[in-house]
């Protein structure tokens, strides 16, 4: 069930709400100290959970975006939103921001390509050759297959053993949840927010670690000639690069909302 309900409003403050959506396979927990970092510094956030989010059966479509969008509309009433997404919450991030772009003042993307599966269009990406193998992987021993995923997204990191550790705990590894976890994958495949990011027009920012494993750097470049108004920065890490140092990158973003606030 989508447990949107944890997003809580505070009537007394018209701070924005900042919003972030966790990675696929990994709890929210693993984003919590990027929350805390946000709340020292006198920002109201909340975390929205990607593995809580509203599937639709037999559809070729998974995610009940629409369900999605209504309960965060409605939870969040007249505040005015920063989105953050890590991974490929930064894709669902990106369809939020589009289709609340009334209330969202900006989008941040942590290590998110638009299509995290290459396209025809898009070599940038993971080959879907080696995603069609992970898949496969997952359906025959998903725990070997989360092992393996941790291990790729602390690649690059500055302290890669211990981050290799904080993710494989963060891992989801519930029998129940296996089957969504799977679904999510197919859903990542599909997935193509290039669209979405063109139709939002306010303050973007991209933050892309340079050793990241799982998406190739060079994706900044096709990125920046896409959108151009975005801003786009890459930090010499991996894919879950905000573990190295929360507080520095949540002053990052923080000092972007405060610019996009003044527009």
């Amino acid at each position: 069930m989508y447990n949107g309900d944890r997003i809580k409003y505070n009537k007394s403050s018209d701070k924005p709400l900042v919003l972030i959506i966790n990675g696929w396979s990994m709890t929210e927990q693993i984003m919590e100290p990027l929350k805390n970092s946000f709340i020292n510094l006198g920002s109201e956030c909340e975390i929205i959970d990607l593995h809580g989010l509203p599937l639709v059966a037999d559809k070729k479509i998974l995610l009940d975006y629409e369900t999605f969008f209504s309960s965060v509309r409605e939870k969040s009433f007249n505040k005015i939103l920063h989105v953050i997404g890590w991974s490929m919450g930064g894709n669902i991030a990106s369809k939020l921001a589009e289709n609340l772009k009334d209330k969202v003042k900006s989008l941040t993307l942590i290590s998110s390509n638009p299509c995290f599966v290459s396209k025809t269009d898009w070599q940038q990406a993971m080959n879907r050759e080696d995603f069609d193998k992970f898949q496969n992987k997952m359906e025959q021993n998903s725990s070997v297959a989360l092992l393996q995923f941790a291990k790729l997204c602390a690649l690059g990191n500055k302290m890669q053993k211990m981050h290799t550790g904080m993710l494989k705990q963060s891992a989801i590894t519930s029998k129940k949840l296996t089957v969504k976890l799977n679904s999510l994958l197919q859903l990542l495949a599909e997935l193509d927010t290039r669209d979405s990011l063109n139709k939002f027009t306010k303050p973007v920012l991209q933050l892309f670690g340079s050793k990241d494993a799982l998406i190739p750097i060079a994706v900044t470049d096709k990125i920046s000639k896409l959108y151009p108004h975005h801003i786009i920065k890459s930090v010499n890490s991996g894919h879950s690069f905000f573990l190295d140092n929360h507080d520095y990158i949540c002053r990052k973003i923080y000092n972007f909302h405060q610019l996009s606030n003044l527009n």
